[in-house]
């Protein structure tokens, strides 16, 4: 394995961190923590399949609207450290067996941009009801807690009975679920 810092270190000279916008850095074995402060024009960073313990985001990450953090070995937290990337538009907290992601939902309450998010595989638990309205994409596969599949087949009735009425999002989209062996397995869009 390699050490994470020092890969970007090697890879990323400093002087220029502050130009790069995207960072694609899927499956290269890179283990630890990672610091990103000086990337601050990231757009898209791609850190899925990798061995990472902690992200240390740039001040001012608002122009993130890509991050896939899937499958990395990051200690038991809740979501909180995601809560200041407003301006995500796709998020991937989907683990294998490593990340360790718990709790609620809340800390992405102002996400309001956010159209995919895929949090299969966690232990989230709680805080559906602070999904933004901008969600078009909601994965939630092996979710152990039945709060999040109740959620899910509470949405399918509401969205099925806006269907009736007037309601824009219901209008446009199509919710489907899938539930094999008791162990949720959905996924939310929206067609446009």
């Amino acid at each position: 394995m390699v050490n994470a810092q020092e890969y970007i270190n090697q890879k990323y000279p400093k002087e220029k961190r502050s130009e790069i916008t995207e960072l694609d850095i899927n499956e290269k074995t890179l283990e630890g923590d990672l610091d990103l402060t000086d990337f601050i024009q990231l757009i898209k960073l791609d850190l899925s399949n990798n061995y990472l313990t902690r992200i240390i985001f740039p001040t001012d990450a608002r122009k993130l609207i890509y991050l896939d953090i899937t499958n990395n070995d990051f200690s038991p937290q809740d979501l909180s450290v995601f809560s200041q990337l407003t301006n995500l538009k796709e998020h991937k907290l989907k683990t294998g067996i490593y990340n360790k992601f718990f709790g609620s939902l809340k800390p992405l309450k102002n996400l309001n941009k956010l159209e995919k998010l895929d949090i299969s595989n966690t232990d989230i638990d709680s805080g559906l009801e602070y999904l933004p309205e901008s969600l078009k994409t909601f994965y939630c596969e092996n979710v152990p807690c039945e709060k999040v599949r109740e959620w899910v087949r509470k949405r399918i009735i509401q969205e099925e009975e806006s269907l009736k009425y007037e309601d824009e999002r219901a209008r446009n989209g199509l919710f489907s679920c899938y539930f094999p062996l008791n162990i949720a397995d959905c996924s939310y869009e929206l067609q446009t």
